[in-house]
């Protein structure tokens, strides 16, 4: 069943306000009774016009100097980036012998999904001292023609200071040393709070404010996942896409294990969260930072196009599970298009229950959320979650959303 979205805007007369959001409800709630009991609604306010198509999501495929390993890399590469093109994406690859720092950086600007080959020059590692001049970032040909046995990093500093990606990109960093908890090829497994610093450090610079990134992907060995086409598929998290299992599972880590997987807070990175999903001898080469709920949807833009285009308002309500049941504990997170005063509300109303407020936490510039265990009393119906947020300089909006509670 569809989710109902339904959203209220305040003007700047309250009585005017009041009036028509009641003629609007009325008429809101007889919709929403025909259309609830055919299975399906969304409703939107008359000014509500059709979403125009998204752009395609654009993929930079960055192949860097790999010394023996080069040839390797050069073909998964080439198969990413078919991959991509097939299933919708405007692709460009930047690939060995010419994949220079000149080239790559504006190439990058902008860019929905960028997937990085190459080596991996992390921390904690036997380099110290640790500085983010070299590390954390990538390993790039000098000069166009550059042999496959050198190349030069451009660490995490580098990336904020010169990078700015699509709100909300996807990283993957493809068989780089430390990107996922791991060392070198012949170190020893690291402890699990080293994996983690590693994946964390690793995942920072392309996950800061400036940068953009939703979610950084570290995968040690080949993923035997069509990772481009469950980027393109609708309505899957990101952490959902992590959890894909190997479509060829006899090679190991080659997709989802899920044996002794764990989540951590970022120490790096405010809000964000980590999960590592190691394997049990090899060790850690899958690892996912950031915005684990982000969505296929908003990746490719369509959701928040839809909303802002279906309310109106500069509040959107989102929810993870949009079918939530009583006593179960759902993420809900508000998106505001304008600077707000203070963290919105979240007004919630269950069938049968006395309605309660909840305050978010900003984890994003743009972005609140809140996690609530959804009382086990009352009746199943609908979820109503009421948003009230205060621009700056500016009198305070409210969005209503409706899920069905089961």
């Amino acid at each position: 069943m569809d989710p109902s979205f339904i959203s209220l805007r305040r003007a700047p007369s309250r009585s005017d306000t009041r009036s028509r959001g009641q003629r609007a409800t009325a008429g809101l709630a007889a919709l929403f009774v025909a259309g609830f009991a055919a299975g399906t609604l969304t409703v939107s306010l008359p000014a509500a016009e059709a979403e125009a198509a998204a752009p395609k999501p654009r993929a930079v495929i960055i192949v860097g100097p790999s010394a023996s390993s080069t040839s390797e890399y050069l073909s998964e590469g080439e198969l990413f980036a078919d991959q991509a093109q097939a299933a919708g994406m405007d692709v460009t690859r930047m690939f060995h012998p010419r994949a220079t720092w000149a080239r790559v950086r504006p190439a990058l600007q902008g860019a929905n999904l960028v997937v990085y080959f190459g080596h991996g020059n992390g921390w904690p590692s036997p380099y110290a001292p640790f500085q983010e001049s070299t590390k954390n970032g990538f390993g790039l040909n000098g000069y166009e023609g550059a042999p496959a046995g050198k190349h030069v990093y451009y660490g995490g500093n580098v990336i904020r200071d010169k990078i700015r990606l699509a709100d909300d990109a996807v990283v993957i960093l493809y068989r780089s040393c430390y990107t996922a908890g791991n060392g070198e090829p012949d170190a020893p497994v690291p402890s699990r709070s080293v994996a983690v610093e590693r994946a964390d450090n690793f995942a920072a610079a392309f996950l800061h404010r400036n940068v953009g990134a939703g979610v950084v992907m570290a995968f040690g060995p080949r993923q035997r996942v069509d990772l481009a086409a469950q980027l393109m598929r609708p309505g899957r998290s990101m952490d959902d896409i992590f959890r894909t299992r190997s479509a060829q599972p006899g090679y190991g880590s080659s997709g989802w294990i899920g044996t002794n997987d764990f989540y951590v807070d970022s120490r790096r990175t405010k809000g964000a969260r980590q999960h590592l999903d190691p394997h049990p001898s090899a060790g850690y080469y899958r690892a996912i930072s950031g915005d684990l709920d982000l969505t296929t949807d908003e990746w490719r833009g369509g959701y928040t196009a839809a909303a802002e285009t279906a309310s109106g308002t500069m509040l959107d309500i989102r929810s993870r599970d949009e079918t939530p049941g009583r006593g179960q504990t759902v993420t809900f997170r508000v998106f505001s298009d304008v600077p707000l005063t203070a963290a919105p509300t979240l007004r919630i109303k269950q069938p049968g229950l006395v309605a309660y407020t909840v305050a978010t936490t900003r984890f994003k510039p743009d972005r609140y959320r809140v996690t609530v265990t959804l009382k086990s009393g009352g009746d199943d119906g609908t979820l109503s979650l009421t948003a009230f947020g205060t621009p700056v300089g500016g009198k305070t909006q409210e969005v209503l959303r409706l899920l069905p509670l089961h």
